[in-house]
């Protein structure tokens, strides 16, 4: 199958899941309910695109919504519970039907050519439209509630937009914009420096801990001035393939036998 053809097919997989996800949502959900139907939406619609923009905004929605989706699977109650294991199916499966390729090529079609560290850069852009995202969501669903709240989210997503924006320049600001923006998140949520949600807690600390974790060995990397080994691109795809895997599953399982986390 076609670069391309796996790009329309992930993008397929991810309207079923936005049209299961709506379709679940009771008559009285808020607004803010319909981003990630919404996000799954954009993403069909850009994924097909060759330009490497289009690409990491397809796959930084994706992981948003696989990740929403355990957390409602996970720590949800009532409907809202039943909504994350369509979700998580959905999107795991459009992240794993997404070519790799896809990717590489519209990344040497924009001109995107870091000397190094191109994989490590290109996964902290997905991360960082991941988070954004997902913080945006929880801003908007904050708001009327606690301000404080929704000034941090909405201070935090914009600042992993503005990251975005200089990891796509391969400007190092964009690094430390992600991780002083993921460490504020880790403070404010340990700290309770604002009234955050106890369910949204862990799933909270575990993306801002992962966003300060993934530069680190680069990082490392250009401070010692010694190139670490990298996997190959096959292997890349193929370990990324079983993480995401693994995450559906045992999402499913832990739904399935009605195990939370409080």
């Amino acid at each position: 199958m076609s670069p391309r053809a796996r790009a329309v097919l992930a993008g397929l997989l991810g309207l079923v899941g936005a049209v299961l996800f709506a379709r679940m949502l009771p008559g009285s959900a808020k607004p803010a309910a319909l981003i990630p139907p919404v996000a799954l939406l954009v993403a069909f619609l850009v994924a097909p695109l060759r330009h490497l923009g289009a690409q990491l905004l397809a796959r930084g929605l994706w992981w948003s919504n696989l990740l929403l989706g355990v957390m409602l699977a996970l720590v949800g109650s009532g409907r809202e519970r039943a909504l994350g294991p369509a979700l998580t199916a959905a999107c795991g499966a459009a992240l794993v039907v997404a070519d790799r390729r896809a990717l590489g090529e519209a990344a040497a079609r924009d001109g995107f050519r870091p000397a190094s560290y191109g994989g490590t850069l290109q996964l902290l852009m997905v991360l960082a439209l991941a988070d954004a995202q997902t913080l945006g969501l929880f801003a908007l669903v904050e708001l009327g509630h606690d301000d404080a709240t929704v000034m941090l989210f909405g201070l935090c997503a914009l600042a992993f937009l503005a990251g975005f924006a200089g990891l796509l320049r391969l400007a190092l600001w964009g690094v430390g914009l992600t991780m002083a923006s993921a460490f504020v998140l880790l403070v404010a949520v340990l700290s309770q420096a604002v009234r955050i949600d106890r369910d949204l807690r862990l799933p909270l600390t575990a993306i801002a801990t992962l966003q300060l974790l993934a530069p680190l060995p680069m990082l490392a990397s250009m401070a010692l001035r010694r190139r670490w080994p990298e996997p190959s691109h096959r292997t890349q795809a193929w370990l990324a393939r079983g993480v995401i895997t693994a995450i559906v599953a045992a999402t499913l399982l832990a739904w399935a036998m009605d195990v939370r986390l409080r």
